[in-house]
């Protein structure tokens, strides 16, 4: 039961993690600047979530590709967007204006919530579960 509330640890560590780097990066794009791209590809996989590469127009004139999974309905190639960006050392942030992953976030908190709560019951289930045994054992054990 250890293996199974350590696990359940890790998980609602990593779920944390996500929520977090989610937050982060919505909260760089909150009021950003926003910018004409157009749509150069749309990705399906087979699993996951669909990503857009686009090209985005800066307003030195600078032509950047950036890719993104944060957009609404899926557009057509060569479709135009609106979309908010931000520089992050090397890497552009870019999502379509007026998206947030803030709903994706929450469900990471909950997700990791939940997992932590079931590790912590595991780890008092098997604590009841040494100290019954004890008990047991001292009721064996005759008096002397």
């Amino acid at each position: 039961m250890r293996r199974w509330a350590a696990l359940f640890f890790v998980l609602s560590g990593l779920a944390f993690g996500a929520a977090w780097v989610m937050r982060d990066d919505d909260h760089r794009l909150d009021g950003a600047p926003t910018a004409i791209a157009t749509v150069v590809d749309v990705t399906h996989p087979v699993k996951g979530e669909s990503s857009l590469d686009l090209n985005l127009t800066l307003p030195d004139g600078q032509v950047v590709r950036a890719t993104t999974t944060e957009f609404g309905d899926v557009p057509a190639k060569g479709a135009q967007l609106q979309v908010q960006y931000a520089v992050d050392g090397k890497d552009l942030l870019v999502r379509e204006a007026g998206v947030s992953a803030a709903a994706d976030a929450r469900g990471y908190l909950i997700a990791g919530g939940a997992s932590a709560l079931i590790g912590l019951v595991l780890v008092v289930l098997r604590a009841r579960g040494d100290q019954q045994g004890d008990a047991v054992k001292d009721a064996a054990q005759p008096e002397r």
